[in-house]
């Protein structure tokens, strides 16, 4: 009589079993949502602000992506800057440095 345990897939010579295998199973990585992928860590994330906020600002200001983070209209000063058209000006904005995007 065979005693159970001593003649498996494991026992066997060769290069064995592959990782993340789970004997037949689906494995655990097939069953999770899309979390695999390409994620591109070169990517550029930016700050953006609107010309309604713009608009708020007293005229004669110098507008820096430092004078932006103290009013709190940007998160981060180091992202580089986009200006979207949601709302409208009505003050000219002539003190804008450096250059936006």
């Amino acid at each position: 009589m065979l005693e159970g345990g001593k003649r498996g897939q494991k026992s066997r010579s060769g290069k064995g079993l592959k990782p993340g295998f789970e004997g037949g199973q689906n494995p655990l990585i097939k069953g999770l949502p899309m979390i695999r992928g390409f994620n591109n860590k070169f990517k550029t994330h930016y700050s953006l602000v609107s010309l309604g906020n713009l608009d708020q600002l007293p005229v004669g200001d110098n507008i820096t992506p430092e004078y932006l983070y103290i009013l709190g209209i940007i998160r981060n000063k180091r992202n580089p800057i986009k200006i979207v058209g949601n709302g409208d000006i009505t003050k000219p904005l002539k003190n804008i440095s450096p250059q936006v995007h």
